[in-house]
């Protein structure tokens, strides 16, 4: 690990940094219930409702982890006029013009979805249901198409086929969305679709080199580091042109988000969970200007808390376009890094040596 690669900036003061643009002065943060919202020179407070004893629960660090109270998405929807948040199963869609709250819709098969899984596009809002589903029930690509207002399943996984959907992403490329879906073999596919899912491709054999969270799209590739606690996870490289897939690099934990920087750096991190394919007790976080050689920039112990109940090690990245030199991340169930956000920046000098 380079400890002179990377370095803290500020603290946010929050447990979630959902979005950051330092440049616009645009971010949207959470603790628990509580949002806050910054464009420009405006800014917005808010809190979603909860029964009095969830409310209580929610005063509590430890108990919003064990509850999962501090779990929610929230994206700006494409024209920047409202938040649209996912939070205990339900749907919320905040005006920024009127400062009103209202619920528009409500989650049958997941409470949220992973970090960075809504895709935010001109055509409409998507993310896909991310349950614990036993029972191996259909699954949903959930859309809308009229600013947030509005939600409805545009496209299903049948019954037995997956588990839950990783995340919904946009690809500049090629101007379509893309669908890892999990967990484990026979279940693991990357899926590729137009804007109305009326053409799905499906790629991959279902083996765990197929298991994804985030994706780096290139013009040539998609490029993804396996999300697998059942066995090493390394970087996978998705040809467009022939479908061939080369194996990279591997990392001592599976990964699960990922986020591309506007100077060219590329960032990704890995999770503490039980399994075989974990061999270290601490998250890490990793740079690479090719995406092919990854350096170690910082790592965070977890905590002593027991995994799952009390979540799993994990360090995640918020949407936006930032630079190595401010960008945004927010940690859970790691020592001295749980349930913090900050902004950080890299060394390029020292990244590079």
């Amino acid at each position: 690990m380079n400890n002179s690669a990377f370095s803290f900036l500020g603290n946010f003061n929050c447990e979630i940094v959902h979005y950051y643009e330092p440049e616009k002065n645009a971010v949207i943060k959470s603790s628990g219930r509580h949002f806050n919202v910054c464009l420009g020179h405006k800014k917005w407070n808010f809190s979603l409702p909860l029964s009095l004893p969830l409310v209580v629960f929610s005063l509590f660090r430890i108990f919003r982890r064990l509850l999962r109270l501090d779990k929610s998405n929230a994206v700006f929807t494409y024209e920047k006029n409202a938040v649209v948040i996912l939070y205990r199963g339900h749907i919320w869609r905040f005006c920024l013009k009127a400062s009103s709250l209202m619920q528009v819709g409500v989650l049958k098969n997941c409470r949220n979805v992973l970090h960075g899984g809504i895709a935010v596009t001109p055509k409409g809002i998507y993310f896909g249901e991310y349950g614990s589903n036993a029972e191996r029930n259909s699954v949903n690509i959930i859309n809308s198409s009229d600013n947030g207002y509005s939600w409805a399943s545009i496209y299903t996984f049948p019954k037995g086929s997956i588990k839950h959907i990783h995340g919904v992403y946009f690809d500049s490329y090629t101007g379509r969305l893309w669908i890892p879906t999990g967990d484990f073999n026979g279940e693991c596919f990357l899926n590729s679709a137009n804007y109305k899912f009326t053409d799905v491709i499906k790629y991959g054999d279902g083996t765990q080199k197929w298991r994804a969270v985030g994706l780096f799209f290139k013009e040539k590739e998609v490029v993804w580091a396996m999300d697998s606690p059942l066995e090493e996870s390394f970087i996978q490289r998705f040809d467009r042109k022939d479908g061939t897939l080369t194996k990279g690099v591997g990392f001592p934990g599976p990964v699960w988000y990922v986020k591309q920087l506007s100077d060219g750096i590329s960032l990704l991190q890995t999770s503490v969970e039980i399994g075989a394919g974990v061999s270290s007790n601490s998250c890490h976080v990793y740079a690479s200007t090719d995406l092919e050689n990854w350096q170690c920039v910082a790592s965070f112990k977890k905590d002593v808390w027991p995994m799952p109940y009390f979540k799993w090690g994990v360090i995640s990245f918020a949407d936006g376009e930032q630079s190595s030199q401010d960008f945004a991340m927010f940690g859970e169930a790691l020592d001295t890094f749980d349930g913090v956000a900050f902004a950080a920046k890299l060394n390029l000098k020292c990244l590079k040596e």
